[in-house]
């Protein structure tokens, strides 16, 4: 069932992540807590991820530490970098992808510690996640899911499209999705007529970092569209859905100011919950 309302809704991501690091400031005043990024390379739409989440943590108090490895450095010495971080007295670290096409991302996500990996992308705090016995959420699907909720969204049999597969945004949604009960559609570089996936659904998410992939011929009217995809053109952001496609939504959320602010402070809610531990 599609939802029925009159104009669309905007997600004000902006908004409701001010509200969650305001809480967050107040909880940790008089701690010091600490996070721990390790960036490879200079990738400029890295470093702006990484000025954001520099800023938020700048704000709420928490110490934050950008480790900064040339594109030269072999996997071996990346690995041995990062354990010597995780031994450390930091609270959280993190990888900011991607890295190098010489270097296996998962051997160096790998090197994170479970109790020390506030996205979640380790194989060891995926498999907590993915069995659902994690107590904190990729920051991400974190974002998503408070999305869904200020929807309205009932994810229990709701007909979900998740275009995109990847590590960061499809394959955690659709892990979460499919455990929340929702009747998840999957849709990759491979599949054929992602039209016909995407009209049949009353809810689509798009992570594919690509620019007006979802065009309002794709979509049904009273849809709920989210969109978890970012990529950078002539140093704006942008989103993969087409935002003439929002007209046709009950509710959206745009890029920039959508799901982007909200995995920041996300991201920032894990890092303080790993350091109660």
């Amino acid at each position: 069932m599609f939802f029925k309302q009159q104009q669309s809704s905007m997600l004000k991501g902006d908004e409701i992540a001010q509200e969650r690091l305001n809480k967050l400031r107040g909880h940790i005043t008089g701690k010091e807590l600490s996070l721990s990024v390790v960036k490879v390379g200079d990738h400029k739409v890295s470093s702006s991820y990484i000025r954001k989440k520099q800023e938020a943590a700048d704000f709420i108090g928490v110490r934050f530490d950008v480790r900064q490895f040339p594109d030269s450095i072999s996997q071996f010495s990346l690995i041995n970098e990062i354990r010597a971080i995780i031994e450390s007295e930091v609270n959280a670290c993190i990888v900011q992808l991607p890295l190098p096409t010489a270097i296996r991302s998962q051997d160096v996500l790998d090197a994170i510690s479970v109790e020390k990996d506030a996205d979640l992308l380790s194989s060891g705090a995926f498999g907590k996640f993915a069995l659902g016995t994690s107590k904190i959420l990729p920051p991400t699907v974190k974002a998503v899911s408070i999305a869904l909720e200020k929807a309205g969204v009932q994810l229990k049999g709701t007909r979900i499209a998740l275009v995109g597969t990847g590590r960061l945004v499809g394959l955690p949604l659709a892990v979460w999705l499919m455990r929340e009960g929702a009747t998840v559609l999957t849709a990759n570089e491979y599949t054929e007529n992602v039209t016909e996936i995407t009209k049949s659904a009353n809810v689509v998410i798009s992570g594919v970092g690509k620019p007006n992939l979802i065009n309002p011929s794709m979509v049904t009217n009273g849809v709920v569209l989210i969109d978890a995809g970012t990529s950078v053109e002539q140093g704006q952001a942008r989103g993969d859905i087409d935002p003439r496609a929002f007209k046709k939504a009950a509710f959206y959320s745009p890029v920039p100011g959508g799901i982007g602010p909200l995995t920041v402070a996300c991201l920032l809610e894990n890092v303080v919950e790993l350091a109660k531990r």
